[in-house]
């Protein structure tokens, strides 16, 4: 059986899904970085999974050349993880969260003043969707 290049649906669907949030948020606002960095990490995640799942197949088969190639591949998309891990956590989700308290502080003020006023969506609102 030879490889073939093949559009994944699943990552398709990922970037979809992300679109679709990235679409709600604030233009140039950390919030969106992060959404962003949530779907890059969905992807990681499922090739992760793919890639370790094949490397079994191949280690099992003896098939040792793919197997050092699904190796390389894996630890790659390990480390891309992790680096996406320490963005987030270092910087991209403390900033998010601050203009999430930012926004709720002004939504506080604005409800004081009017009643009427329809609160804007925080960043707990984009990731739970």
């Amino acid at each position: 059986m030879e490889p073939e290049a093949k559009k994944c649906e699943a990552v398709a669907g990922i970037i979809k899904e992300a679109e679709e949030t990235i679409g709600k948020t604030p233009d140039h606002s950390m919030t969106r970085d992060a959404v962003i960095i949530i779907a890059a990490q969905k992807i990681e995640h499922y090739e992760i999974a793919s890639y370790g799942g094949l490397l079994q197949i191949a280690l099992t088969f003896n098939m040792d050349s793919v197997a050092d190639l699904l190796e390389k591949t894996l630890d790659e998309e390990e480390e891309t993880d992790l680096l996406l891990s320490d963005i987030a956590e270092s910087y991209i989700n403390m900033e998010a969260a601050e203009e999430d308290d930012d926004e709720k502080d002004n939504e506080q003020k604005a409800g004081s003043n009017d009643k009427k006023s329809k609160p804007e969506k925080t960043m707990t609102d984009y990731t739970n969707e």
